[in-house]
């Protein structure tokens, strides 16, 4: 925890924003892959969102122990608001975030930046890997490939838009080039805040790269979100309808991608309706008015999903089912 930084000459400035929230738990491991990387010239920007536990003095502490650690205090604002003041005070000359329950493979900054130069990329994105609570995502070496993708900005969007390619809309598991960010925020207050900025922003990059290594690791917790419905679920709806909006008014090309994502979220959030009144935690009258939102944009949208050659097989076969009616999808398993 003592290693001195390498100097600016030794290569960019990485900076690591880690949002915190009541993470007294999770947040050494975070921590700990960081201070593990095989590159040095990185800044840890730890921002601690009004936790209630030790969370904050934990941030203190590593941030005693090493000077390229700084802790950030401030009243509670969301993971959104959160990353916003970290990129706010943040100095490095390429960006990437780490959730607090999540870990870094030990190459990642190595591997990224290598690529990064390589392709001459403005965003690099790698893949994540899925772990336990109690696991370690990289116990197992990662083989290197030698494979990477490397897209023109419009054609990568549209690529984590039909969610094909390897290439996804997380925040996490990219690097950044730090100009991307100029007058670029995420929008507080919201769930699937990545999917809302993602478009907006990567369409300012000249290229991005993609490879398949899993350096981000991703922890998965018992009873995540993802698998459950709230009211906050129900945000990627009109999370997607501003991407259409936005896709009709500033790059048309990107249109049938985007009405697509939309078509998807639609219908994802039906069938979870669903799903969360067959395990007793959503009324059915609850259900059928989200259901009803939904069901009008899936008629809307599935013609131009199903004819869209481009569109994945999982997104075409929806599509077509929905022209058996609600009360067929009404039995699919989430």
């Amino acid at each position: 925890m003592n290693a001195q930084p390498l100097t600016r000459d030794g290569g960019p400035l990485v900076s690591v924003i880690v949002p915190a929230y009541n993470a007294e738990n999770l947040l050494g491991q975070a921590v700990e892959s960081v201070l593990a990387q095989t590159y040095g010239n990185w800044e840890l920007v730890l921002v601690d969102d009004g936790s209630q536990d030790s969370t904050g003095s934990l941030c203190d502490r590593y941030s005693a122990s090493d000077s390229r650690i700084r802790t950030l205090h401030i009243e509670n604002r969301g993971l959104s608001g959160a990353r916003n003041a970290g990129i706010d005070v943040s100095t490095g000359d390429w960006i990437t975030f780490l959730d607090a329950d999540d870990v870094l493979h030990p190459a990642f900054m190595e591997i990224m930046l290598d690529v990064a130069g390589q392709t001459g990329a403005d965003i690099v994105n790698c893949g994540i890997r899925e772990f336990a609570d109690d696991g370690n995502p990289f116990d197992e070496p990662i083989e290197p490939s030698g494979h990477m993708d490397s897209y023109e900005s419009a054609k990568g969007v549209a690529t984590a838009m039909y969610q094909t390619g390897g290439l996804h809309s997380s925040a996490c598991g990219k690097l950044y080039a730090r100009g991307l960010w100029n007058e670029m925020r995420f929008r507080e207050g919201i769930w699937y805040e990545d999917l809302d900025v993602f478009y907006r922003l990567w369409v300012r990059a000249e290229r991005i790269a993609n490879i398949p290594e899993p350096l981000y690791g991703y922890r998965q917790h018992e009873g995540s979100f993802i698998h459950n419905f709230t009211e906050g679920r129900l945000d990627v709806l009109n999370v997607t309808e501003r991407m259409e909006e936005w896709a009709e008014k500033e790059s048309p090309a990107l249109l049938k991608a985007a009405r697509d994502r939309r078509m998807s979220a639609n219908f994802n959030i039906f069938l979870l309706a669903e799903e969360s009144v067959r395990r007793g935690r959503l009324s059915r009258e609850s259900a059928y008015g989200i259901q009803e939102r939904c069901w009008e944009q899936i008629k809307r949208l599935r013609r131009d999903s199903l004819l869209n050659g481009k569109v994945r097989t999982k997104n075409r076969l929806g599509a077509l089912i929905s022209y058996l009616g609600p009360q067929i999808l009404r039995k699919i398993r989430y």
